[in-house]
């Protein structure tokens, strides 16, 4: 499933990054949705459209108890974890 987002080619990847404590990596894609990838399972464990276009960077706190992103509409987004993870991709 997270493959094909991946490489949707309206979906390219723009920013990275790591959960500090869990296997689980984060990206900002140019269509404005933030996608969470499980590592360790190889499945898509979050992804929504937060913004209106690309999404510039994005980062998690250092306990990794939030994720934050921005992006060119001139938006800041604080998404909890424990709320990305009981979400999931329902709102895809």
């Amino acid at each position: 499933e997270f493959r094909r987002v991946l490489f949707r080619s309206q979906n390219n990847n723009f920013c990275v990054d790591f959960h500090p404590r869990l296997p689980f990596l984060a990206f900002g894609t140019f269509a404005g949705y933030v996608v969470v990838v499980d590592l360790a399972n190889n499945d898509l464990a979050y992804m929504e459209k937060l913004h209106q276009r690309q999404i510039w960077d994005l980062v998690f706190s250092p306990d990794g108890g939030s994720l934050f992103c921005a992006g060119d509409d001139g938006v800041l987004w604080r998404i909890p974890w424990e709320e990305m993870i009981s979400l999931g991709t329902t709102r895809v």
